[in-house]
Order: structure tokens, then sequence, then C-alpha cells
């Protein structure tokens, strides 16, 4: 996942504070106004530890680059191909329950 250096060094106690103070809203705001591409399911969690239930296709996959822009490419046809598509638990969030 792509991060800013901005808050990197902070007490993670003070993100919240240096987010506002930077783009003036909070934390769920900012995280509310992006969608997962897949790349990683990083985003997917942290939007979940802020409460947010953002539901998205790719909120918590695990893909490449090329593997996603093959598949919006091809109009998603994979996705209807059940050997083609995995499905698998994590216990990145343990607190998830689907």
């Amino acid at each position: 996942m792509a991060t800013s250096g901005e808050f990197l060094n902070d007490d993670v106690m003070a993100v919240p504070a240096g987010i506002r103070a930077a783009l003036g809203m909070d934390a769920v705001t900012l995280t509310r106004g992006f969608e997962s591409l897949g790349t990683s399911h990083e985003l997917g969690v942290v939007q979940r530890k802020l409460g947010l239930d953002v539901v998205n296709l790719f909120g918590f996959c695990e893909a490449t680059v090329a593997d996603l822009t093959r598949a919006l490419t091809d109009d998603l046809m994979a996705a209807s191909d059940p050997d083609l598509v995995t499905i698998k638990a994590s216990d990145t969030d343990p607190g998830c329950t689907y």
C-alpha cells in the first residue's frame, strides 16, 4: 500500500490530530474517500478498524497490478468461472466475520 511519509514518524495517538490539522478532516472521512483496487487488503482492514463497512469487489483482494488490469480489461469474465476464483480465510483481521 502506498503511504505518505507525512505521518510515519508520529506517535500513533497523534496521527488523527495530524490528519485533521494537515487535511481538515478526520481519518474516517479520509479513508471513506478511497477505494481498494485489490493489490493488498490493508486498506480494507484499516477501513474496517475505523468502523467503515465499505463494500467493493476488491476490498480484501490480493492481486498484482497486471492481474487487475487483465481482469478489468476482460470485463471480469474470469469471475464467472468457479475454477478460476479462489476464496481463502485470512487471519489478518480476526474480528472480521466475513
